[in-house]
């Protein structure tokens, strides 16, 4: 079988089971996920009112309330169907905008801090189990030789730069849960 991009929805997914914050909530209204500041201005007040409940946010994207003039934009540049045409057909495209909102939207952010906190709470310091545990946890295999070098490396080289201070995970470690989100391998089905 040819690859093929999981959907829109399916990418939301994993990234939320791979930082294990999915909601286990079944049934019940659509939520309202919340969206982009740029994207509300545009709607009359009291228009999209996004829920406030963190877990129902983090529900199965089959939860998240649909709007016809109004798409989730994770979903929308990975080619959610059209909400005004009946029976649409999804396109499949390969575009560059995919690949920027993956590594810029607020959701892959969150979902990256939310990966990192995890990781960093279920394995020692260390950059080598931490790296193991990030594999296991976005592509359901441990990493080879060469990519556990590269991970150790680069979680090195950025623990020597300037930080922000704060709690939570280390910048690189975000970071680095981030590109494991970007990766072919967690995309795309072989």
């Amino acid at each position: 079988m040819n690859r093929r991009r999981l959907e829109g929805e399916a990418v939301r997914d994993a990234m939320l089971a791979a930082a294990d914050s999915m909601s286990q909530g079944r049934g019940g209204p659509g939520i309202m996920a919340p969206l982009p500041t740029e994207l509300v201005t545009t709607l009359l007040p009291g228009q999209w009112k996004a829920s406030d409940n963190e877990e129902a946010i983090h529900r199965r994207s089959v939860y998240l309330f649909v709007r016809r003039n109004l798409r989730y934009p994770l979903f929308e540049v990975l080619d959610r169907p059209d909400t005004n045409a009946s029976c649409p057909c999804r396109n499949i495209s390969t575009t560059a905008p995919q690949a920027l909102a993956m590594l810029n939207s607020d959701s892959s952010l969150s979902a990256a801090r939310e990966l990192a906190a995890y990781i960093a709470d279920h394995s020692p310091p260390d950059a080598e189990p931490q790296i193991n545990l990030l594999y296991e946890r976005t592509l359901s295999r441990p990493p080879t030789d060469r990519e556990l070098a590269a991970g150790a490396a680069f979680l090195q080289a950025s623990s020597q730069s300037p930080t922000t201070a704060g709690a939570g995970p280390p910048a690189a470690l975000i970071e680095l849960c981030l590109a494991m989100f970007n990766l072919n391998e967690f995309i795309y089905v072989d």
